[in-house]
């Protein structure tokens, strides 16, 4: 049974994507914002500065300052190999927990993952962004009962983002989504795995073009491609989603350029649809995520993205990011 008034969520990580977490849950009226935990000291004495909430540097420490029951939930963002650790905190206090992806990054996180009971799963929501775009909502109902044949993602993200990201193997960061989106039109079991990455730069940590050509137990073929080389950082991501039916084809691009500024640095395309770019004004894939872990909270809903199928892309994304190649 859901309570009445705003739910109570803090949030561990205030970096990239935690930051807009922060952001969205003081702005809304269905959320309060119980408090942030983030390492960075310079970080947390601006946000309790600014938004007047308790900050720790760890998540224990922030739940200690916190009334027992005024926290209905947890937004855990911060990097993926400290997901375990919070999360497995929650999990033993049944406190619901919104997982940015990954959930987990590695093989210790994917057997905890697995020793998990269907009861502690029911705290465990993970977070997939693209599975509350309205266009991918649609593009599920219309395959659905289809045979594939072939399915085509290709994502650019902008090279100055691998500052935030290059600690990660590609597969491990935005590829997870589009194996994510693979997951969510077909769930037949891979039978074949190949992997071809390179490296723009000799300097980087891991290789910033990354493409997983995949085939089906179902019959069909998917090929999966990330590149970090976009040279243009006003756009968030560039992807390109495609699915081929036995009856149709189906082509879903992001952003949608539906809205486009122009201004003296050139032209930007807000990913409207993502909800990335608000402006206070809520709407968009990230704020229905949010809206979805408060049902998800209330046990009013099924999760949009199980544990179990979390999983698959964690599996699959490591098998991708070990991949070595023939000499």
């Amino acid at each position: 049974m859901s309570k009445s008034g705003p739910r109570s969520i803090a949030v561990v990580g205030a970096g990239d994507f935690g930051g807009r977490y922060v952001n969205a849950l003081k702005e809304s009226s269905r959320f309060t914002l119980a408090g942030v935990a983030d390492l960075e000291s310079s970080r947390r004495s601006e946000l309790a500065r600014v938004l007047k909430v308790p900050t720790s540097s760890t998540l224990p420490q922030l739940l200690e300052t916190i009334p027992n029951g005024a926290v209905d939930g947890v937004v855990i963002a911060t990097p993926p190999s400290a997901h375990l650790q919070d999360l497995s905190f929650l999990v033993d206090r049944k406190i619901p927990a919104l997982v940015e992806k990954p959930i987990v990054s590695d093989r210790q996180g994917v057997e905890y993952l697995h020793s998990l009971s269907a009861e502690q799963q029911q705290f465990v929501l993970p977070a997939h962004i693209s599975r509350h775009m309205d266009s991918v909502r649609a593009l599920r109902q219309m395959v659905h009962g289809q045979r594939i044949i072939l399915i085509s993602a290709w994502r650019y993200v902008p090279k100055e983002r691998l500052g935030l990201h290059g600690a990660d193997h590609p597969a491990l960061s935005a590829m997870i989504h589009d194996f994510d989106l693979v997951r969510a039109v077909s769930d037949a079991p891979v039978s074949s795995l190949h992997v071809t990455q390179t490296r723009s730069d000799p300097g980087l940590q891991h290789p910033d073009t990354v493409i997983a050509t995949i085939t089906l137990k179902s019959g069909g073929l998917v090929t999966v491609g990330n590149s970090w080389t976009l040279p243009n950082s006003s756009r968030y991501v560039e992807s390109r989603f495609e699915v081929v039916t036995d009856q149709q084809k189906y082509v879903l691009t992001t952003p949608s350029d539906a809205l486009v500024v122009r201004g003296a640095a050139g032209d930007v395309h807000p990913a409207t649809e993502l909800g990335l770019w608000g402006t206070g004004a809520l709407g968009g894939a990230f704020y229905r995520q949010l809206d979805h872990f408060s049902e998800f909270i209330d046990r009013v809903v099924t999760p949009e993205v199980t544990v179990s199928e979390a999983l698959w892309s964690v599996k699959l994304a490591l098998e991708v990011a070990s991949w070595q190649p023939l000499n």
